[in-house]
This record gives C-alpha cells, sequence and structure tokens, in this order.
C-alpha cells in the first residue's frame, strides 16, 4: 500500500514530466539520422524551434569553438539565420544534410546548432547506422 509521501513523490515526478514535455516541443521532434555509406557518413538532422524562424546559413564538419565531444564521436556544426520575426503559423523545422568522412572510431554523430552569435542553441546525438 501507498503511503502519503510515495503519491505525493509521483505526482511531482508527473508534473515534471509535464513541464518538461509541454515546454520544450523541440525534445519530440528534433533527432539526427547518420548513415554509414563507403567512406562516408551520411548526416541528416533536424531541430524544431519554439518560437522564432530560422533556416540553415551552413553545415560542416567540426565543432563550435569550446565545445568538447567524446571520444568515437564526429562533431558538425549547423550555423543558423534567424529571422527576427515569430512565424505566422506553424514553427517548421530546420533541416540540414551533409556527408562527412568516415573514421574507423567513429561510433556517433553530435551536430551542434548555433546561432548568428555563435553561441549554441541545440545539441543533439545519434548513432551512426550502417
Amino acid at each position: 500500500m501507498f503511503r502519503s509521501l510515495d503519491l505525493r513523490v509521483v505526482l511531482a515526478g508527473v508534473v515534471a514530466l509535464g513541464f518538461v514535455t509541454f515546454d520544450h516541443p523541440q525534445a519530440q521532434l528534433s533527432g539526427v539520422n547518420a548513415r554509414l555509406s563507403g567512406d562516408t557518413i551520411a548526416v541528416d538532422a533536424v531541430f524544431q524551434p519554439a518560437l522564432a524562424c530560422w533556416s540553415v546559413d551552413t553545415a560542416r564538419e567540426g565543432k563550435p569553438e569550446g565545445a568538447r565531444t567524446g571520444a568515437g564521436t564526429v562533431a558538425v556544426t549547423v550555423s543558423l539565420d534567424r529571422s527576427g520575426e515569430p512565424c505566422t503559423g506553424p514553427v517548421p523545422p530546420v533541416r540540414a544534410s551533409l556527408e562527412v568522412p568516415a573514421r574507423p572510431d567513429a561510433t556517433s554523430v553530435l551536430v551542434f546548432f548555433v546561432d548568428e552569435t555563435g553561441k549554441v542553441v541545440w545539441t543533439e546525438k545519434g548513432r551512426i547506422r550502417t
């Protein structure tokens, strides 16, 4: 039988989960798909912004200044441009695709989405599939 303290802990967890789910919708819609194809890795990354309209400026291999990655992780940086105006209607997702050279030790891809100032606004990590 549950004690009253146990029920309060469960309810607090449910409330916290609801807050994270509804306050950060991009967590549900963003993602990375990385596929090994011969000697290259095809990377498809999606970022769902919360309010403003963004577009992809550039996508390149490498990490932003000051960022760290673990061993076996290929870093990709996607530079974004923000329109500055709120989107009319639903906020469209930002999509970037590129190919990077494969490395023998690579097991995952970490994508950094950065704004015009170089500030990281979102990161997404995905395993490399064959």
